[in-house]
């Protein structure tokens, strides 16, 4: 499983989020220090101990080089859990189609449990925080679509493959999934030089950008 994304510091706070290339589910957590957590994740996933057997079983059917680690918010210690479950509310990790998630609200590794009283403000609370990191709606919505849409590669004006998802157009080309979606939406702005002169579009329509 390796690092992708925004560069973090061990000792960091925040949300992250764990994604498998394949079929691209989600786990979302939070962490006061995250390079232990990530740390244990990698070790539990290894060892095949993971106490999330649906994240667990995703690993070991498709292998720790189709998962990846992504810290998606940094926070504070004190809106740590708020923080967390905006990001559950927001990405919906615990519907099976979406993600690996067993809970709906956010807690503490640790084992930690909220009683229901304090379950039901934190997540009232975190319908209304606003968070510095948030991606507006028009973003996360065109991310989520594009999960699932075929991508078109040109070059010289012509296609010259096809793809079943971006993921599956960025893993051919080693570069990030997100890179091919925003060029294919026309939101990425500088892009890998060794991708000069490719152009790639959804199938199903929408504009596209080159790689600059």
């Amino acid at each position: 499983m390796k690092k992708v994304g925004t560069e973090w510091k061990s000792k960091d706070c925040g949300v992250y989020k764990i994604t498998c290339l394949n079929n691209n589910k989600i786990y979302v957590g939070s962490s006061s220090q995250m390079g232990i957590r990530y740390a244990r994740h990698k070790r539990e996933l290894n060892s095949g101990q993971h106490y999330n057997i649906h994240l667990q079983r995703a690993y070991n059917k498709y292998g720790k080089e189709n998962f990846t680690f992504e810290v998606i918010d940094f926070c504070d210690k004190s809106t740590i859990l708020a923080t967390e479950q905006f990001y559950i509310n927001y990405l919906n990790p615990t519907d099976i189609q979406i993600g690996y998630n067993l809970s709906k609200t956010a807690s503490h590794a640790s084992g930690f449990k909220h009683n229901e009283k304090s379950k039901a403000k934190m997540v009232e609370a975190a319908k209304h925080k606003v968070f510095k990191n948030r991606p507006s709606k028009e973003t996360h919505e065109i991310a989520m679509q594009a999960w699932r849409r075929e991508v078109d590669v040109y070059y010289n004006n012509e296609i010259i493959s096809t793809y079943a998802s971006a993921a599956d157009a960025a893993r051919f080309y080693s570069i990030g999934r997100s890179q091919v979606t925003y060029a294919c939406s026309h939101l990425s702005k500088s892009l890998r030089g060794n991708m000069y002169g490719y152009t790639f579009r959804y199938k199903d329509g929408g504009k596209a950008q080159k790689f600059k």
